[in-house]
């Protein structure tokens, strides 16, 4: 009887909690690319800077993922950026590249030579679809 069957980041001290920080996975590289990517897309670029800025520095003394940076550049209104990081992955064999084709985050940078030189080197076919 009047047990909250809500998760705790949806009840209001989770919100609050979530609005401090306390979001489960908000320190995740991805979690905060993907955040960056959302922000930008929505126009608030300043958070979506701060955002990327914070990976950026972390990624100066720990690992953060090329990918969680990629994201967070998809975005922007500079998504060529994105590729310095997306090159790295495939330099180093992670999976997460094989997405290239097919996950509509790269849409932004899908008609640039960089990213099908990129997906030419992989073997992947190459495609018109998002040219400009």
């Amino acid at each position: 009887a009047g047990h909250d069957a809500r998760p705790r980041w949806a009840s209001a001290g989770g919100r609050r909690h979530a609005a401090r920080g306390g979001l489960p996975g908000r320190r995740w590289p991805f979690t905060q690319g993907t955040l960056a990517y959302a922000l930008a897309r929505a126009g608030r670029d300043d958070e979506a800077a701060s955002i990327r800025a914070s990976l950026e520095a972390r990624a100066q003394h720990e690992y953060v993922s090329p990918v969680a940076l990629a994201t967070a550049w998809l975005g922007t209104p500079e998504p060529e950026r994105a590729l310095e990081w997306i090159e790295q992955p495939y330099a180093h064999r992670r999976g997460w590249v094989v997405y290239l084709n097919v996950n509509p985050f790269f849409d932004p940078v899908r008609h640039t030579e960089r990213f099908q030189s990129l997906v030419r080197r992989m073997g992947l076919p190459v495609s018109d679809a998002g040219a400009a």
